[in-house]
């Protein structure tokens, strides 16, 4: 189940799966914490969301949000790109994160590692050529789920509003 239709996701890259997708909204889903109630009890996915009072949520910048927010749908496929370019952004039964930087004729090498159950995922790269895509896949959560700079920064209109304590406002939960 996802936030946007495959159609759309295909729209912005042809490669993307419903599978693809999938991954992309319980990473969102099970990444973030939202303030505020879910629009219907029956619905799966988180959002769209009310108030605690059942009113309409508001973003950083006083715009309402109804229905699911944009940057919910573009971070989305962003992630489901990230998917589909073989990043594992759900890792299965997490039990380790671990990360180390080594020093090499080359430059600094840095290395982070996730192991879930059997399975351990690995990535490496030259502290000095790192790519954006590298970077932004280079640190864990407590909970072993990436954090994703890029979506950290979209997402943050509608993460990072005033006071965590309002019924009107999100809450994003860091690590």
């Amino acid at each position: 189940m996802s936030y946007n239709t495959l159609a759309d996701a295909q729209a912005v890259n042809a490669n993307i799966t419903q599978e693809h997708l999938d991954a992309a909204t319980l990473y969102l889903d099970s990444r973030y914490e939202w303030a505020g109630v879910l629009a219907d009890t029956t619905q799966v996915e988180n959002w769209p969301r009310l108030s605690a009072c059942g009113e309409t949520l508001q973003d950083a910048n006083g715009r309402d949000l109804t229905g699911i927010p944009a940057l919910i749908l573009k971070a989305e496929i962003q992630l489901a790109g990230l998917v589909e370019a073989g990043n594992v952004l759900l890792p299965s039964n997490v039990a380790v994160a671990t990360s180390s930087s080594t020093s090499t004729a080359g430059g600094e090498l840095i290395e982070r590692t996730v192991k879930s159950g059997d399975e351990q995922v690995t990535r490496k790269w030259s502290a000095s050529s790192v790519d954006s895509a590298s970077a932004d896949l280079a640190d864990f959560d407590s909970n072993g789920l990436p954090i994703i700079a890029s979506i950290d920064a979209l997402l943050k209109p509608i993460t990072d509003i005033g006071s965590p304590f309002s019924a009107t406002n999100f809450l994003f939960v860091r690590a």
